[in-house]
């Protein structure tokens, strides 16, 4: 154990390292210039300018700025902010208690709530309370935060007055905030104590114990909840588990077969095609111009004539709705692409070729997982600039590691196969084993988690367009829309009604479609839930 730790506490170093030069990169790469910002901008004359710039050093070459900020920052000193003045580190150590407060009470509602779903979903395996479980899950999964954050906003703050919207002090301000961020990982805990749960449950001692005489609840408390919350602790760490679905051993008729056996997996695909046609027909749907604008008729609630109502410009809304689909879901589909197209390659090559590729390959992506898939993508689309083919990428890219290591973690097990063996006892060259026999062998969990990842490049395409990075105003984008509609909850609640529940509708179909597709190529899933 002490030379696991010894080894693990070695590869951290790297990743340490990385992680110093990409937020050294980050900080010199974003537009904007902090000496401007510190002398007001245009009030400040070029010698001032020229003088500020030297006192900070600014004119060193990088790798002297850099081993002058890594040496500062190792003992504790992260500067000054050019607002406050104030040293960096007395900034974070401010705000720490109420973000510590804040991720607690987020941690107590998503295990809480997920816990309660996940295990009843597990003890009655295909029933009713299974699929109303599953299905609040999935709505969680699938809602947007910023969107739920709205409209918690609106029902406990604005309309019933309850809890505060913002304000510091008090258990009570931490509710709202607190739900929206437990509420979205309470959907994931669930999924996962169920999908543990009933692994768990088919285990040899499970058995033993029933056949012994024992309660059902003692059987569940005692013997089966300590091995099911495995998973819920991983997440709690934030770490990913590295169980994917084992490589489908049916044929594609027997896929197609057992998919058309599942309703969800039927409902998801026809809703989801129905999203598709809207797209692709846009303004045509409801002969509308969604850029015409009519202040006349501005803030009208739902009616005949506008079935979503209309913004603040008098715009309608159903037809902003129809059209922005096309962004989200081009952004969807493409930075899918992206990520499958940078994921397949480094993870074959890492799980593969082994040694310092795979070691070099993973601290890499180990960096990369270190930033959030919303800061990540938010840090690219600033580098970038603003724009949808920009957030796009950005999204793409913050996929590419869990791609990844999905499909390193794959290749690492199919490599060991004994017909692997047999091709190279063969003399098969790598690049032909590797092209030829593992990777039609770990295609079947990668398109389960392309499927998946495109509900997540909605999300988050959709998250960095409500931050106002997407595209421009009056350009229709449901991320856009939703942000401009979150000034008017109390008089025009269906201008963020109409793109946030697009978001979700569309989010659920795809995550119906992964759901069913993994179930089916998991045969351990299939065999316990009877598929």
């Amino acid at each position: 154990m002490l030379v696991y730790l010894q080894q693990r506490l070695a590869l951290a170093v790297p990743v340490v390292f990385g992680v110093s030069i990409v937020v050294f990169a980050i900080v010199h790469l974003l537009p904007g210039d902090p000496v401007l910002v510190m002398l007001s901008g245009a009030n400040a004359t070029p010698e001032q300018v020229a003088e500020l710039r030297a006192q900070l050093r600014f004119e060193d070459p990088l790798t002297v700025q850099y081993a002058r900020f890594l040496r500062r920052a190792i003992v504790g000193d992260l500067g000054r902010s050019i607002f406050s003045k104030r040293p960096v580190i007395e900034e974070i150590t401010d705000q720490l208690p109420s973000t510590m407060e804040l991720a607690a009470a987020a941690i107590a509602i998503a295990v809480a709530v997920g816990l309660v779903l996940g295990i009843l979903a597990a003890l009655r395996p295909n029933s009713w309370l299974d699929r109303l479980s599953m299905l609040v899950a999935l709505g969680g999964i699938s809602m947007p935060s910023f969107w739920l954050g709205l409209l918690l906003i609106f029902a406990f703050s604005l309309e019933l007055g309850w809890l505060p919207a913002t304000g510091q002090g008090g258990w009570r301000r931490l509710v709202l905030p607190a739900a929206t961020i437990g509420l979205g990982y309470a959907a994931v805990v669930a999924r996962l104590v169920r999908s543990s749960f009933l692994e768990v449950l088919g285990n040899a001692y499970i058995g033993t114990a029933r056949a012994k005489g024992l309660a059902e609840r003692v059987v569940v408390l005692k013997h089966a909840l300590g091995n099911a919350l495995i998973p819920v602790v991983t997440i709690i760490g934030l770490v990913l588990p590295d169980r994917s679905p084992h490589p489908p051993s049916g044929r594609r008729g027997v896929t197609v077969r057992l998919l058309s056996r599942r309703k969800a997996a039927v409902l998801g695909a026809a809703v989801l095609g129905l999203v598709i046609a809207l797209a692709v027909a846009g303004p045509a749907a409801t002969r509308t111009d969604p850029l015409k604008m009519n202040l006349l008729e501005a803030l009208s609630p739902p009616s005949a004539a506008h079935p979503f109502g209309t913004d603040q410009y008098g715009r309608d809304v159903l037809t902003r709705v129809i059209t922005g689909a096309r962004l989200s879901l081009v952004t969807g589909l493409g930075a899918v692409v992206i990520a499958l197209a940078g994921g397949l390659g480094l993870g074959l090559v890492s799980g593969a070729a082994g040694g310092w590729s795979d070691l070099l390959i993973m601290r890499v992506v180990d960096v990369m997982m270190a930033f959030p898939s919303v800061l990540l993508a938010l840090v690219v689309v600033a580098v970038l600039g603003h724009g949808s083919t920009n957030v796009m990428v950005a999204v793409g890219v913050s996929l590419i590691p869990t791609f990844v290591r999905l499909i390193r973690g794959n290749v690492l097990v199919v490599r060991e196969q004994a017909y692997i063996e047999a091709a190279r006892a063969l003399g098969c060259p790598p690049r032909r084993i590797t092209l030829q026999h593992i990777l039609p062998n770990v295609i079947a969990p990668v398109i389960v988690l392309a499927t998946i990842a495109i509900a997540w490049s909605i999300i988050i395409g959709a998250s960095l367009s409500f931050l106002g990075l997407g595209p421009r105003p009056p350009i229709p984008e449901w991320g856009v829309d939703l942000s401009n509609g979150r000034n008017y909850l109390l008089r025009g609640w269906w201008i963020s009604a109409g793109p946030g529940v697009a978001i979700m509708t569309t989010v659920v179909a795809v995550n119906l479609v992964g759901d069913t597709l993994r179930d089916v190529l998991d045969p351990r899933l299939r065999s316990l839930t009877n598929l």
